[in-house]
Parts: structure tokens; C-alpha cells; sequence
């Protein structure tokens, strides 16, 4: 999780039950987005892991599933669900990770990130307008999610984050 990203829904991957029991890895009660929730605590306690090309589930691509629907009701329930998983995971790093310079710590702040710029993201894919959107971000701002750091994640990361941050600089509560 330190130095990759990684497909934040469980049918990607498997896990050990008694690793998960010990750990108290387990899904929160929401029907969206508690996949990444879930990853992201499992790889936070994961000593060591496989990775394979081996196939061993297969999806149906179900046109009523949560993913697939796209009315206006549904849309709205994802961005607030999103915010709640960010906002959970941020309290478990904060719980979890007593030093910050700690790698878990490190990767667990990476993932944040990465799932800030997806909730940005997700909130014009559910069709929130420009106003919502800053209101929104004010309220990320406030939370300490944004501005996000200037960090070599990736090259997308790199890209990306440039742009969110002038944004937010220029457009929310002005530059700090």
C-alpha cells in the first residue's frame, strides 16, 4: 500500500479468516464503498501478501447492481457515503498509527489521498454541481484533507494533484 495502488473491492482479493478475526478487520455497515474501507484496514495489517494473475472469481455485471444504477436518488447517497469512508479511514490511521513516520502510517496516508482525489472525483461522476462541489471541498479543507501533499506517488498523482490544489487555493477559503 506504501508504493502501489491497488483495486479497492474485495472480489480482488483473499484473506485469511483468522488474520481478519485477529485483527478485526470487518465491513461497516454501508452499501457503498465499504470495499475500500475493508482493503484498505486489511493491507494496513498485513505483514506480507501474494500477488497473482490468477483468476479465481467471476464477476456478473448485474444492470440493477449498486454500481450500475445511476438515478438521482442513488448518486446522492454515494457522495456523503464516500466522505463517511474517508472519514473513517482517517480516524483508524489516527487510532492505529501513534507515529506518524511509521510505514504503515506513511501507507495508510497514501491511500487517503489516493481515495481523496477518487471522492473528488466521484462527485461530478454523481452529478453534483459547481457549488456543491465547493462546498464540499471547504468541507474536506476543513477536515484536513485538502490541501493534499506534494508527494511522488505516481505520475497520475503528480498530475492530478497540482490542479486540485490551485483549485482549492484560488476557489475555497483562498489560500493559506
Amino acid at each position: 500500500m506504501f508504493s502501489n495502488n491497488f483495486l479497492g473491492v474485495i472480489w480482488g482479493h483473499f484473506f485469511r479468516r483468522d488474520y481478519l478475526e485477529v485483527n478485526q478487520v470487518c465491513f461497516h455497515e454501508t452499501s457503498y464503498y465499504d470495499d475500500e474501507e475493508f482493503i484498505a484496514k486489511a493491507y494496513f495489517y498485513s505483514g506480507k501478501m501474494i500477488v497473482t494473475s490468477w483468476k479465481g472469481y467471476a464477476y456478473y455485471h448485474s444492470p440493477s447492481s449498486l454500481t450500475q444504477v445511476f438515478t438521482e436518488e442513488e448518486c446522492r447517497r454515494r457522495i456523503p457515503a464516500f466522505k463517511e469512508m474517508l472519514l473513517r479511514l482517517k480516524v483508524f490511521e489516527s487510532v492505529s498509527c501513534p507515529y506518524a513516520l511509521d510505514l504503515k502510517s506513511k501507507a495508510l496516508n497514501r491511500r487517503i489521498h489516493f481515495l481523496t482525489i477518487d471522492y473528488i472525483r466521484q462527485m461530478r461522476r454523481n452529478k453534483c454541481g459547481i457549488k456543491e462541489i465547493n462546498q464540499r471541498l471547504s468541507i474536506l479543507k476543513q477536515e484536513g484533507f485538502l490541501p493534499l501533499p506534494n508527494e511522488g506517488y505516481s505520475w497520475k498523482y503528480r498530475l492530478v494533484v497540482p490542479v486540485i490544489n490551485a483549485y482549492v487555493c484560488l476557489f475555497i477559503n483562498k489560500c493559506s
